[in-house]
C-alpha cells in the first residue's frame, strides 16, 4: 500500500457467530473510517459463511480478507499483525461491536497522546439473557462483561505512564496497540511456549500487553471508545464458566515463565484479580469463589505443566 492507513481494524473469526453481523455493521456506520483499512483472519469459519463475509468486506472502503488454517487465536493474532498497515491496531474478537463515534473518538485521541502504546477502551456487556447481580460483579472484576478488567463504569480517561503501577487488565477484544507493540511481540514470539501457541488457548492479550511499557510507552484507558461485548446466554452457565476460567488461567500458568516474574504476584494478580478483585466487596456470592479458587487451580497447573515440559 503506497499511503499506509492510520489504523487497522484486525478481527479474528474461528466460528462466525450471529453477533459478527453487529460488528461489522457496526463498523459501516464509523464517521472516519475511509482512513483505516479492515483485516479479516478467517481461522476456520463454514465454507457458505465464508463467501458472506468476503461479500461484507467489498462495501468497506479498505478490506482484506486472510485465511489462516493454524487453528487458535495465537496464529489468527499473528497473521492480523504480519498483514496490517496502520500504524495503529484496533484489535476485535467476533462477538464485538461499535458504539458510533467509537472510531472517530479513538483517532482523536491517539492524534492527541503521542505517548500512548496501548488503549483500553470501554468494554460494555451486552447479555443475551439478564445475568444474576454476583455475575455482573464477577464480570467487573474478571475478562471483559461490564467494563474492561479492573475499571469500574464510573473511571474516566486515564493515563498511566510506563513502570506506573496502573494495575491493568487487559481487554481482550477491544485492545488498541501501536504497531511497533505488535512487532516487539512477535520479535519474542518463539519464547512463548510452543504448546500455547499451538493450542485453542487464550492469554495472548497479556503477552502482547506486556510490551507496551517494554517499548516506553504509556498505557490508557479512553472512556469515550466504546465496545461492546455481546454474550450469549450460555455464558450464565456454571459449567461453561468453570471450563473458560479454568482453560484461561492454565494459559496464564504457561505464560508466566516467559513473562519471567514472580510466581506468586503472578498467582495473586492472575488467578484472582485479572483487575482489582476482592473477596470481601459486596454482593459476595459462592459461585463467585468458585470461579476465583478454578482460576488459581487452573494457573497453578499451567505452571506445573511449563515445569514438567522442561
Amino acid at each position: 500500500m503506497d499511503n499506509k492507513p492510520l489504523l487497522s481494524i484486525l478481527i479474528c473469526s474461528n466460528k462466525a457467530p450471529a453477533a459478527m453481523d453487529l460488528l461489522l455493521s457496526s463498523l459501516k456506520r464509523q464517521p472516519g473510517l475511509n482512513g483505516c483499512e479492515v483485516v479479516f483472519i478467517d481461522n476456520g469459519i463454514e465454507s457458505q459463511k465464508t463467501d458472506e463475509i468476503i461479500c461484507e468486506l467489498k462495501s468497506f472502503p479498505c478490506a482484506r480478507y486472510i485465511y489462516e488454517k493454524t487453528p487458535g487465536i495465537w496464529a489468527a493474532r499473528k497473521t492480523s499483525y504480519e498483514n496490517a498497515h496502520g500504524e495503529w491496531f484496533f484489535i476485535l474478537d467476533d462477538d464485538n461491536s461499535l458504539e458510533e463515534n467509537a472510531i472517530k473518538n479513538l483517532l482523536s485521541f491517539i492524534a492527541r497522546h503521542p505517548e500512548a502504546g496501548g488503549i483500553c477502551p470501554s468494554i460494555v456487556a451486552q447479555w443475551e439473557e439478564e445475568p444474576p447481580d454476583w455475575l455482573r460483579d464477577f464480570g467487573r472484576q474478571f475478562l471483559s462483561y461490564i467494563e474492561s478488567g479492573g475499571y469500574s463504569p464510573g473511571i474516566g480517561e486515564t493515563i498511566w505512564e510506563p513502570g506506573d503501577p496502573a494495575a491493568f487488565g487487559p481487554p481482550g477484544g477491544g485492545m488498541v496497540i501501536r504497531r511497533e507493540v505488535a512487532q516487539a511481540f512477535l520479535e519474542s514470539y518463539s519464547l512463548i511456549p510452543q504448546s500455547l501457541r499451538e493450542s485453542r488457548l487464550g492469554a495472548e492479550d497479556w503477552a502482547l500487553y506486556s510490551f507496551v511499557g517494554r517499548c516506553g510507552y504509556a498505557i490508557a484507558y479512553v472512556q469515550s471508545v466504546k465496545v461492546f461485548h455481546h454474550l450469549a446466554k450460555e455464558r450464565l452457565r456454571i459449567k461453561y464458566l468453570t471450563c473458560l476460567n479454568l482453560r484461561m488461567a492454565y494459559a496464564y500458568g504457561k505464560l508466566a515463565h516467559s513473562e519471567r516474574r514472580l510466581p506468586v504476584k503472578n498467582i495473586v494478580g492472575t488467578a484472582f484479580h485479572f483487575g482489582r478483585a476482592n473477596f470481601a466487596s459486596p454482593p459476595f456470592h459462592l459461585w463467585a469463589l468458585w470461579l476465583k479458587m478454578i482460576r488459581l487451580t487452573g494457573f497453578t497447573a499451567g505452571l506445573c505443566q511449563v515445569k514438567l515440559e522442561r
